[in-house]
């Protein structure tokens, strides 16, 4: 008698360890859920659209440095999105947005019209399309270099839109006298300008040095061999533009800092790797700023483009080095 009472109580207790059990398993799966809910609005938020927007949606907890980050993507009818989001604070810690023009595209054009819009009723509002093709827009970037496409190396080419305009991005290097070019051209699509370029040339590549043959000993009545053509001269790279003069009426270069600064939330005594440049873009005068911060044992990259004349942030990206 007294054995089946103790059975019965022991299994009583089982029971209530397992539904005690059951209850925080339960628990800890609603609290992973409610986390990546909010890291979610705090994305969608910052990417200025909503959730009925979005789709493909893609979010993990990952720990980095012993820091746990919410790491979410998802896209919209005409961009996609990456968001790193700390778990504990909800800081953006690294965000990145690309234009993909190529989700609405027209079995009649070979160019694709671009979709600009797209409103909650699916009306789909097309601007113009590109008057020129991808391989016209890399002919006029090597042309422009003087660059045979056959010597050009990592070409790349992409359609993109940037403040309305449509736009071919055309990468490209070659190696000259031992070291490495790197090209960079922005091509309008409809007219065919080139609306920004740049030209890098600070790597050098190691060239293996191949031994000369050995001399064959002549033998008499044995014609000599013909000399062997000199390898055409490689083309000198095209000179690299000067960088812009600021107008009179643009920020100092120390107020363009201070505002990256600021918005970046820290002071030029923690920054390291700090770099600033004068660029033109499109017509625009800005300044280019790069630097960097470490913190909880990982370091984070800032970038940012403000315009020199009315101090506006026109570009920032942040990037957590894993």
């Amino acid at each position: 008698m007294k054995n089946a009472k103790r059975k019965i109580l022991f299994i009583a207790l089982m029971v209530v360890v397992i539904l005690s059990m059951s209850g925080i398993a339960i628990s800890a799966g609603t609290a992973i859920n409610n986390v990546k809910d909010e890291a979610l609005d705090i994305a969608v938020a910052d990417a200025g659209v909503s959730r009925d927007e979005i789709f493909d949606v893609e979010i993990e907890i990952e720990r980095k440095r012993g820091t746990k980050v919410v790491e979410i993507e998802f896209e919209t009818v005409d961009k996609d999105y990456e968001y790193h989001i700390v778990e504990s604070t909800g800081e953006i810690i690294h965000s990145k947005s690309k234009n993909d023009n190529n989700k609405q595209k027209s079995t009649d054009n070979k160019n694709a019209d671009v979709v600009a819009n797209v409103s909650s009723t699916s009306q789909i509002t097309v601007i113009e399309e590109a008057k020129i093709t991808v391989e016209e827009a890399k002919q006029i970037a090597y042309q422009d270099a003087g660059v045979v496409e056959a010597n050009a190396r990592d070409r790349e080419a992409e359609l993109d839109r940037e403040k309305g305009v449509l736009i071919y991005e055309v990468d490209f290097e070659v190696v000259v006298d031992g070291h490495e070019v790197d090209y960079e051209y922005d091509i309008n699509a409809v007219t065919g300008e080139i609306v920004d370029k740049k030209v890098k040339n600070d790597k050098k590549v190691d060239v293996p040095v191949v031994p000369e043959a050995p001399a064959v000993p002549e033998a008499p009545a044995v014609p000599e061999a013909p000399a062997v053509p000199e390898a055409p001269a490689v083309p000198e790279a095209p000179a690299v533009p000067e960088a812009p003069v600021a107008p009179a009426d643009t920020i100092t270069k120390e107020a363009a800092k201070q505002i990256a600064l600021d918005n970046a939330k820290v002071s030029a005594d923690v920054i390291r790797g700090y770099e600033i440049e004068l660029d033109n873009k499109r017509g625009v005068v800005i300044y280019e700023i790069d630097f960097e911060i470490y913190a909880d044992g990982y370091k984070i990259e800032y970038e940012y483009d403000i315009d020199a004349k009315t101090g506006e942030i026109v570009k920032r990206e942040v990037e957590i080095d894993d």
